[in-house]
């Protein structure tokens, strides 16, 4: 530790200027001071009296020239002491106050500051192209997207940092909003195409399918009484958009729902069949008199004319057990109708009903005849039909419902939410392969609320179309979807591209000098891009091991340079060098080798040139539909657009944070063994600000889980590639027996309330204000930590820490979305398995939105 020793210059006199300093270990500061204006003053003036040449100087008066020079001298011995405990406190980590200092220590640790994450999202991209031109035009990465900045905002620029193959027609695509859909069991409602079926209360329907048509004896099949009939012509949608929505179709209820109950017979379920049976027609001879009610000429006989014995038998008299009240001949196969029925053809249904039963029949053949029997004559329609059971009906009871019309089945209405893993387009979309990403966007079904998100296709498959007649998309994505839409709001934008924050520049950095060792060339501007290591083209592995690829790429006569954490053990012709941010102003220091560690440049004439974007930070995090004003315009692109808002971002490691971390690499050695050392690395991973890690039992599998927090104290999104990365790299550091499980952490806001007395001296809003500012700085998102609760306690030190406060009433502390009351300590839980699932940490802040603070007069 420093100490100063008591001076022996003989400047102080007999008393020492200052005691020794004793810095105990842990302090936030170091005390170095070899004294004060007042001791060094008072130690000069004790002097004065044992120099024999000044004992004539007796006064004291500052106004004499001895003692004004005595007081200068005492004021920069307090300049010099205070200077130098100020380059004390800067040579320690612990204790450094300035970044500059702490980045230097750092270093020397083997540890570079976190550069900062450049935000990232995804582009729809709309193109207008040339009717004559090609359907498809590449985009290459480089599109420049700049923000619309709101109050107090800066404008954002954005770069698309891959090609993209866009296609016409995939800029916005539809859901289908109806679907061909098999009756099933129950049903007592059909859709049919179109509104102009000629439907009316009282006919038929027959459903029917193959099922019949390969076993005459299957029951697969139903005839429903039509009770209404509403039409409903085709959805706005369908002319709004190149997708269909819901064509024009007629819901039909039924009398009794479709198939059987007892037994259980469904109704048809393949190539599944429509027909209206609009007449149900009498078999000849249904009007006909009882066979009892026939004179008795006709049923028994009567003499003949001029005879007294000769009996003539009656016409009818042998009829008496085929009549049209006895059933029909077991093998019936004709049906005569008692009238002509237009469009009766070979092929067609035909159903036969009593008020009790009913048989579907096939018509095979129709003739015109006259027909005379019954005391009854007709010019009808006579049917070979083929069927069962006909011997269950009679002429004076069966009805034949005919001729069938086929009437095409209708499109339901999708009443479904477009949720889960699967989405079935309105058209058909050949261009959508598996591993295109979609933006999905609509309205939540939950809440109502606009959101966005992102999709990767797993497989694209055709599917019938609404009309029954075209083919549709189906999309299955590789993971179900975060959230459930109203179907009618959803767009599925195909042409995306992933873009992040930072604009490109190009510049020469100089010339190459072979006779120079360790060259060095500095960037023109600051705040170089470093983008999430996932998102980069080629990330070294020290860049995927810190989450963090910088976007530099840099070349000498053409040819790239590798950049390397470090020039120490590279090979002599090994092309490549170091970028390390400068203390000051932050711009990038280039560093190449000498020969030994790391090959030297050429000698060349501005033959060093690099590419790099700037833009880095949280001022990227831009909502979504602020990216708008393209700032390149390549053949084809009209416009570009961010549904999603940018996330992802990390502004340059602070200073504490990095006096945290800057240890990390000397105990961990880039091995992670104990929990502290996972907590440690994932600390020191880019976009990470917050890590805690435990031990969890999943079944029978011991896992270590880690919960993180952005630097943005926003929750990452379960399939954030952060977590992904993050977890591929503790993986590499990781011992093989220890399996490592990232989430990222629960958030628990915090609302409080509580009066408070000012004193009447001081401007009661000014207090009230002063108050809110410090209650919401000592336990923001920034400063709190996971599993760290928060006590009533802490709220009532930080409050009676603001001046004109004079007394605290806390009337509620409890979680945002809690039942609201006093809690003495709101908890934050640590990692832990719940319903044989991890549940991650906690991080539990104070809400200012959710801070109520009321003036209570005395």
């Amino acid at each position: 530790m420093v100490t100063s020793a008591t001076p022996t210059c003989g400047c102080c006199g007999d008393a020492p200027a200052s005691t020794a300093p004793r810095n105990r270990p842990g302090q936030a500061a170091v005390s170095h001071r070899a004294g004060t204006y007042g001791s060094f003053l008072a130690g000069q003036h004790g002097a004065l009296g044992r120099q024999p040449g000044l004992r004539g100087l007796t006064t004291r008066d500052p106004s004499d020239p001895a003692i004004a020079l005595i007081e200068a001298w005492a004021a920069v011995a307090e300049v010099l002491a205070f200077q130098g405990e100020r380059i004390a406190q800067e040579g320690y980590l612990a204790t450094a106050t300035t970044r500059d200092a702490v980045l230097l220590h750092a270093r020397a640790l083997g540890y570079e500051l976190r550069p900062g994450v450049a935000a990232s999202t995804h582009l729809a991209l709309s193109l207008q192209l040339p009717p004559d031109a090609p359907d498809a035009v590449v985009l290459a990465a480089g599109i420049a997207v700049q923000s619309v900045p709101g109050p107090g905002e800066q404008p954002q620029v954005f770069e698309t940092v891959a090609d993209l193959v866009a296609v016409r027609g995939l800029d916005d695509l539809r859901p289908a909003l109806a679907e061909l859909v098999a009756p099933v069991h129950g049903d007592d409602e059909l859709v049919l195409a179109g509104t102009a079926t000629g439907l009316r209360t009282g006919d038929r329907l027959l459903v029917v399918g193959a099922e019949r048509l390969a076993d005459p004896g299957s029951e697969r099949w139903d005839v429903r009484r039509v009770v209404t009939v509403t039409p409903f012509e085709a959805d706005p949608l369908d002319v709004a958009s190149p997708n269909p929505g819901v064509p024009a179709h007629t819901v039909v209820r039924l009398e009794a729902p479709l198939g059987h109950d007892t037994p259980r017979v469904d109704p048809a379920g393949t190539d599944v069949e429509v027909h209206v049976l609009r007449q149900g027609v009498p078999l000849f001879g249904h009007a006909a008199l009882p066979w009892a009610a026939l004179p008795v000429g006709l049923r028994v006989g009567e003499l003949e004319p001029g005879t007294t014995a000769t009996v003539l038998a009656g016409v009818f008299a042998e009829r008496e057990h085929d009549w049209v009240d006895t059933p029909l001949a077991l093998d019936t196969t004709r049906l005569e109708l008692s009238r002509r029925v237009d469009g009766l053809v070979a092929g067609s249904w035909a159903v036969i009903a009593d008020p009790s039963y009913a048989e579907l029949l096939r018509v095979t053949a129709v003739t015109e005849e006259t027909l005379a029997d019954y005391l009854l004559t007709a010019e009808a329609s006579v049917l070979e039909v083929t069927g069962e059971q006909l011997e269950r009906f009679d002429r004076r009871s069966a009805l034949v419902w005919c001729p069938s019309e086929r009437l095409a089945m209708g499109a339901r209405p999708i009443a479904a939410a477009v949720a889960g893993e699967t989405i079935l387009l309105g058209r058909h979309v050949p261009a959508i392969g598996p591993g295109r990403e979609l933006i999905v966007e609509g309205l939540r079904s939950d809440t109502g609320e606009q959101a966005a998100e992102l999709a990767v296709v797993q497989a694209a498959q055709d599917a019938v179309a609404a009309d029954g007649a075209g083919v549709v998309t189906l999309v299955t994505f590789a993971a179900e979807l975060a959230h459930a839409y109203v179907r009618d709001s959803v767009h599925v934008r195909a042409n995306v591209v992933a873009a992040t924050h930072g604009q490109g520049r190009g510049v020469v950095l100089g010339s190459g000098d072979g006779t120079r060792a360790f060259p060095r060339f500095l960037l023109p501007e600051g705040g170089l891009t470093h983008v999430a290591a996932a998102l980069a083209a080629d990330p070294s592995p020290t860049e995927v091991a810190r989450g963090a690829a910088s976007s530099l790429e840099l070349r000498v006569e053409g040819v790239r340079w590798r950049q390397v954490p470090t020039l120490h053990g590279q090979a002599p012709d090994a092309r490549v060098f170091t970028a390390r941010a400068r203390p000051g102003d932050g711009r990038v220091e280039v560093v190449f080798g000498d020969g030994v560690t790391g090959a030297r440049l050429p000698t060349g004439r501005d033959n060093v040139t690099a590419a790099y974007r700037v833009g880095v930070g949280l001022a990227g995090q831009v909502a979504a539909e602020q990216l708008s004003l393209l700032l390149s315009r390549p053949l084809g692109l009209a416009g570009a657009r961010n549904p999603q808002p940018a996330a992802g971002a990390a502004d340059p490691e602070p200073r504490d944070e990095a006096r945290r971390n800057a240890p990390v690499a000397i105990r961990t050695l880039d091995r992670v063994v104990s929990l502290a050392d996972v907590a440690d690395l994932a600390r020191t991973f880019g976009g990470v600000a917050k890590a805690a890690a435990a031990w969890l039992w999943l079944g029978d599998e011991r896992v270590v889980h880690v919960t993180v927090a952005p630097s943005d104290g926003s929750v990452l999104a379960a399939g954030d590639p952060l977590l992904a990365s993050l977890a591929d790299a503790l993986d590499a550091a990781r011992h093989p027996g220890a399996p490592i499980v990232v989430a990222p952490h629960n958030d628990v806001p915090v609302a409080m309330q509580a009066g408070i007395v000012v004193d009447p001296d001081a401007v009661a809003a000014s207090v009230m204000d002063a108050a809110r500012l410090a209650l919401t700085t000592a336990f923001a998102v920034a400063v709190r930590d996971l599993a760290q609760p928060l006590a009533a306690s802490e709220v009532l030190a930080v409050l009676h820490g603001v001046a004109g406060l004079v007394a605290v009433d806390v009337d509620r502390l409890h979680p945002r979305d809690g039942t609201p009351g006093l809690q003495g300590l709101v908890p934050a839980r640590p990692a832990t398995v719940a319903l044989n699932a991890p549940r991650a940490a906690e991080l539990v802040w104070l809400d200012p939105a959710s801070v109520q603070l009321q003036e209570i007069t005395r």
